[in-house]
């Protein structure tokens, strides 16, 4: 168990399960490896996954930002929603995970083994006075499953990502995108989000600009609706999965780009939407998605972005505190600079 800075209980610490080397071996063989391999060579997969091997979460960052500039680029308004799911490893329903996986192509053997093994293996709890008399496996009470799929070992981010893939699918059919055109071949491009591991973005627009926006704002609670549409569907999807939304980590940009005529550029308006997002979970309790400034930045996919590209909010929301001396030597301020510049460009 590991500290995540958030107290001391239980419930308040990571669980990371490590398997004997030989287990973990046969894990990344199966599913980090074979599996994997077989899904992305053949294109099985949804294209706005990136928790494949090769690529980390700063690969999802370009995809971002090229919404962002074409958005602005066009003059069309958007929203840009990011997801935050709680404990995801700990929430996988394991006997739907292991059908999603035999869908790409695992053989039923080793659904089997996967199905026993989550199932059978015993949990001891060991501390400094010694091991617990009372152990604890997840088929021990049949109206109640345990779920997970070992956060640590080699298997869970595969298994993850491949069933998370089905969301993904029925995400991309059942909401609402962002198209922009081509200025040469006039062919549209489409997309919906992108996702890493637990972290989602949603992204939509509309053809409605800054002073139709003033003038009807019907467009505009049209695009919030369709956010809205959004974000219910995926917390949806999530559930039905096992998981559900971390509410308090979850926000959205409503975008508005303009045209600043004194400096010549493009930027997005300092108006945004005050107007929550607000998701039915099992049709009985209400959570809210706030809204962000697009001039605020916020961390995500291990970069803190601001949707405006403002370089100054973002070094400032990064608060690195400078020495005393720091406005006696210019040398130091130079050097202070460039660390926080290097923590942003390669977090």
């Amino acid at each position: 168990m590991f500290e995540k800075g958030k107290g001391h209980y239980v419930e308040n610490l990571r669980i990371i399960q490590l398997c004997e080397a030989d287990l973990n071996f046969v894990l990344h063989v199966i599913w980090g490896h074979r599996l994997i391999r077989h899904a992305t060579t053949r294109k099985a997969l949804d294209a706005a996954q990136y928790a494949l091997p090769g690529q980390t979460c700063h690969n999802a960052v370009p995809h971002k930002n090229l919404f962002l500039d074409l958005s602005c680029q066009t003059l069309t308004s958007g929203v840009m929603s990011d997801f935050d799911a709680t404990a995801v490893f700990d929430w996988v329903l394991s006997s739907l995970s292991i059908v999603t996986c035999q869908r790409l192509g695992l053989p039923k053997a080793a659904g089997l083994f996967m199905h026993n093994l989550l199932s059978n293996m015993q949990f001891d709890l060991i501390t400094g006075f010694g091991r617990s008399d009372i152990s604890y496996r997840n088929n021990e009470d049949p109206t109640q499953i345990g779920q997970g799929v070992l956060q640590g070992s080699s298997s869970a981010c595969p298994i993850f990502a491949v069933n998370s893939d089905v969301s993904l699918s029925m995400y991309r059919k059942l909401c609402y995108g962002a198209s922009f055109q081509h200025p040469i071949m006039g062919a549209y491009i489409k997309t919906r989000g992108l996702q890493f591991v637990d972290d989602t973005t949603g992204f939509l627009n509309g053809s409605c600009t800054l002073t139709t926006l003033s003038e009807n704002t019907q467009k505009q609670d049209t695009l919030l609706e369709k956010a809205n549409h959004n974000a219910q569907m995926w917390s949806n999807l999530l559930w039905i999965s096992g998981g559900h939304l971390q509410y308090g980590k979850c926000f959205y940009y409503a975008l508005i780009p303009c045209v600043d005529f004194k400096g010549n550029t493009i930027a997005y308006s300092s108006i945004h939407s005050n107007h929550p997002l607000m998701i039915s979970h099992q049709n009985t309790t209400q959570h809210s998605i706030n809204p962000i400034s697009a001039t605020r930045p916020r961390r995500t996919l291990g970069v803190t972005l601001a949707p405006d590209g403002s370089g100054k909010a973002q070094f400032k929301d990064i608060n690195f505190e400078s020495p005393t001396t720091m406005s006696q030597d210019s040398l130091i301020i130079t050097d202070i600079k460039g660390k926080v510049g290097s923590i942003l460009l390669y977090p």
